[in-house]
């Protein structure tokens, strides 16, 4: 048995297999498909997608064959890919190089192969679709049967190509669902809670409105975003916008980190509430009041973020009656970020603190 060589680009093979994040993966229906299409087009009792990885050929997909890979050194495939049109091998047990090879010749073994590459787009091998026979062929295939196999092939491809993408908007869209019932039950909560506190009802339609609009802010900014959650700083500067935007009332500082989806709807909707509070109230309610917000990366990995209201009116005794704005600077924003979020109420001004836990923070950006 001839052991075969490495392919003349492995290294960069190797990674382009497993960049594909193919391996090991579930079977495909699809590609099931095609596998058995590519035996019955040639008329044999085995197909194979065989991938060949640094020391076996696993198979993505098998008709006719009950393992789930080989050893390398035991693979017809593996000097499939050393060629660059399809291989066809008529009577393996006439080939010195499968001479002991344990899946070749004998009662049971097989005598037959013809393999077409699966080639990426930059020209390396990552396998083949292979079709196999217990009895030799010393025509081999038909000149459409090759033609055939070899676009079975380039179809393979695309599949193999596309599954990651899949897997990717399925996980795109559960997350999405998951999302959307969060933002239905805080909108139920948001509009229950505000009507039930409210003295009038045109009050409660105008907090309801500005709450649910804060809330939508934060979740089309998630949907904007190419990031598996949210960018801080351009999410508190996306609701500050309503209130006039980071000028020279506001300061925000820190470096910039992505947080997960649920800390960053937490987090827009207690900045809203913050801003709504001082605009009416606070620091913003005169034009020598400043609001600062700033961050910074703790031991743990996790975000404090504080804002801190100064030169606004002197702070009056604070009711001891729990609204809803409490709950959202408070308990519904802890929820959210994983970790501590509370308001107090010093002489110059509100003091809002927000510890986002490690495992709220997905990366910086």
């Amino acid at each position: 048995m001839v052991i075969a060589n490495p392919h003349p680009r492995e290294a960069l093979r190797l990674l382009a297999l497993e960049s594909s994040g193919v391996l090991d993966t579930p079977e495909n229906p699809s590609l099931d498909a095609l596998t058995r299409l590519a035996a019955r087009l040639c008329n044999t009792p085995t197909a194979l997608v065989s991938l060949v990885d640094k020391n076996r050929q696993w198979f993505k997909s098998r008709v006719g064959f009950a393992g789930d890979e080989t050893p390398r050194e035991q693979a017809i495939c593996a000097h499939a890919i050393l060629e660059e049109r399809p291989l066809v091998l008529p009577d393996l047990a006439a080939d010195a190089r499968f001479v002991d090879n344990p899946w070749c010749g004998g009662h049971s073994g097989f005598r037959f192969y013809a393999g077409a590459p699966l080639m990426t787009s930059t020209g390396l091998p990552l396998g083949t679709l292979c079709v196999m026979d217990v009895a030799p062929r010393p025509q081999g295939l038909t000149p459409d049967q090759l033609q055939d196999l070899t676009d079975l092939a380039g179809q393979v491809m695309k599949l193999l190509e596309l599954e990651p993408v899949l897997e990717w908007h399925r996980i795109a869209l559960k997350e999405s669902v998951h999302r959307t019932k969060n933002a239905v039950a805080v909108a139920s909560a948001i509009a229950a809670q505000t009507i039930a506190e409210s003295p009038t009802l045109e009050d409660a339609r105008s907090l309801v409105a500005s709450r649910l609009h804060a809330l939508s802010n934060a979740q089309s900014f998630l949907l904007e975003t190419d990031h598996e959650g949210a960018p801080l700083r351009a999410l508190i500067e996306r609701q500050l916008a309503a209130f006039g935007g980071a000028d020279q009332r506001f300061s925000v500082e820190g470096h910039e980190f992505v947080v997960s989806g649920d800390a960053a709807e937490g987090i827009g909707l207690a900045i809203h509430e913050l801003a709504t509070n001082a605009l009416k109230y606070g620091a913003l309610s005169i034009p020598s009041g400043r609001v600062e917000i700033r961050w910074h990366r703790n031991d743990d990995g996790g975000l404090s973020l504080e804002w801190k209201e100064t030169g606004g009116p002197a702070i009056r005794a604070q009711s001891t009656r729990v609204g809803f704005g409490s709950v959202v600077v408070g308990a519904l924003a802890a929820q959210k970020i994983g970790g501590e979020a509370k308001l107090h109420f010093p002489p110059e001004g509100a003091f809002w603190t927000a510890n986002i836990a490690a495992s709220r923070v997905v990366a910086p950006n």
